[in-house]
């Protein structure tokens, strides 16, 4: 079983200018495989690799535009180190900083 640390939530967070909601995700979560931006969702103990569009820019936090719905909790450490379908345990999520403006 890899010691992956799971937890970090996915959230929908009000940003810029434009007022809607964005789902974001720490910077940390993302993989980069054969030029496309992925995700590790967690799914009944195992880490599985997801597709996203991810919105470019710089910081702690990455938009999400699609391929993630809001709640899906995602690796957000360590992901690098993961492979599709690798057994994983989860990390309380009060244990993972959400971006300002989140609560």
């Amino acid at each position: 079983m890899a010691h992956a640390v799971v937890g970090g939530f996915a959230r929908a967070v009000i940003r810029g200018e434009s007022g809607g909601a964005r789902l974001t995700v720490p910077r940390s979560a993302l993989v980069t495989e054969d030029g496309e931006a992925k995700v590790y969702v967690y799914d009944d103990g195992k880490a599985r690799l997801r597709a996203v569009q991810a919105a470019a820019g710089s910081g702690e936090w990455v938009e999400i535009q699609d391929g993630l719905r809001a709640g899906e909790r995602v690796v957000t450490e360590g992901a690098a180190a993961l492979s599709d379908g690798v057994e994983v345990r989860l990390k309380p999520a009060s244990s993972v900083a959400s971006p300002a403006g989140a609560e």
